[in-house]
C-alpha cells in the first residue's frame, strides 16, 4: 500500500492544537509536535493551558520541538537543584513508595497551612523567576504561530482567553495553581490556572475558523476511589470529578483527541520528562492515520462555523 503524504493531504487546511495541563507530563506535547514536524503537519493556531501554555507558548515562539525539549530539560534541571525554593513541588525519585508517602503528607501540610495564612506557597518574585527560566518573554501578537492561553478571573468568576501582550505574563496567569503559585493581576483581573475551566482548551479555538482541531489530553484517568476518611480527601476527589467533566465537555468539540500514556506519571517528577516526551511521540504516530482521515473528510465538507459555542 502506498504511504499517504500528510503534508500533501493537509495542504490548505487550517489546524488548531489545544494543549492541556499536566506539569511534567507536558513533555508529551513536545513529542507530539516533533512527529508533526517530521510529517510536515503545520499548526495554524495553538491554545494552551498551564503546562500546555508553557509548551504552546514556546512552540508558537520557536517552532522546533527538539530545541524546546533541550531548553526545558536544562531549565528543569536548574530548578530542581534549587531545592530550598522548589523542592516541595518538583521530584526526582519516585522509586521508594514510603518516601513518596512522606513527601505527599508534608506537601499537603505545607500547602493547606500556607493557603490558609498566605496567598500562595511561592512568592510572586520566585514564581516570575521560575517562568522566566521556562519561557522567553515576547509579545504574543508577534509570534510566528498565533497563540491563545487561558486563565480564570477569580474576581468575575469568568474564563479568560489571552491573545495579546506579554507572553511570560500570560503563561504565568495560565499556570498559577491556586495556593501554590500566586495569582497574576492583569487589566483589573486576578488570574489563576486556566485548567480550572479549560483542562484541554478546545473551546477557545472554536471561533478561530479552523478546519481541524486536535486536543491533547495529558491528565490522569479518573479511577474508582475508596479513601474518604477525611474532608480533604472528599474535597479533592469532587474537584477532580468536576475537572474531568469539564475536560470531556471540551474534548467532544475536538475533531481528534490524542491521549499519550502518561497518566501514571506524577506531575512533579522531572525524572520522567524524557519518558513523557517518548509517550507523546508514540501517541502522535498512532494518531496520524486518524488525522489524515479527518482531513480528507474536511476537504469534502469545508469549515462552516459553529452555531453555538459554550463558555
Amino acid at each position: 500500500m502506498k504511504k499517504r503524504n500528510p503534508e500533501k493531504i493537509l495542504k490548505n487546511l487550517k489546524i488548531g492544537l489545544a494543549l492541556g495541563g499536566g506539569a511534567i507530563r507536558g513533555a508529551a506535547h513536545l513529542g507530539i509536535l516533533s512527529v508533526f514536524e517530521e510529517e510536515g503537519i503545520k499548526i495554524t493556531k495553538i491554545a494552551g493551558t498551564s503546562a500546555g501554555a508553557i509548551v504552546g507558548g514556546n512552540y508558537a515562539s520557536n517552532p522546533s520541538a527538539k530545541e524546546i525539549f533541550k531548553k526545558l530539560s536544562v531549565a528543569l534541571y536548574k530548578l530542581v537543584n534549587e531545592k530550598e525554593k522548589f523542592g516541595f513541588f518538583l521530584r526526582t525519585d519516585e522509586s521508594v513508595p514510603f518516601t513518596k508517602k512522606i513527601k505527599d503528607a508534608l506537601f499537603k501540610g505545607l500547602f493547606y497551612g500556607t493557603a490558609i495564612t498566605k496567598g500562595a506557597v511561592m512568592k510572586p518574585e520566585e514564581y516570575e523567576a521560575v517562568i522566566g527560566e521556562l519561557i522567553e518573554d515576547k509579545e504574543i501578537e508577534g509570534l510566528p504561530i498565533p497563540f491563545i492561553t487561558t486563565a480564570v478571573d477569580v474576581k468575575s468568576g469568568k474564563g479568560v482567553y489571552i491573545k495579546r501582550g506579554s507572553l511570560k505574563k500570560a503563561v504565568m496567569a495560565s499556570s498559577a495553581i491556586p495556593g501554590i503559585f500566586p495569582p497574576v493581576e492583569m487589566d483589573g483581573m486576578i488570574l489563576v490556572d486556566g485548567g480550572w475551566l479549560y483542562p484541554v482548551p478546545v473551546i477557545p479555538l472554536l471561533k478561530e475558523k479552523l478546519d481541524i482541531i486536535i486536543g491533547v489530553d495529558i491528565s490522569p484517568e479518573i479511577k474508582e476511589e475508596t479513601e474518604f476518611s477525611t474532608g480533604i480527601n472528599i474535597i479533592m476527589r469532587t474537584n477532580f470529578i468536576t475537572r474531568e467533566y469539564l475536560k470531556n465537555m471540551q474534548l467532544k468539540y475536538a475533531d481528534i483527541v490524542i491521549k499519550p500514556q502518561v497518566s501514571n506519571v506524577h506531575p512533579g517528577d522531572v525524572s520522567k520528562f524524557e519518558y513523557c516526551y517518548a509517550r507523546g511521540v508514540e501517541a502522535a504516530r498512532l494518531a496520524i492515520p486518524k488525522i489524515l482521515e479527518v482531513a480528507e473528510r474536511k476537504k469534502k465538507k469545508p469549515y462552516e462555523g459553529e452555531e453555538e459555542i459554550p463558555l
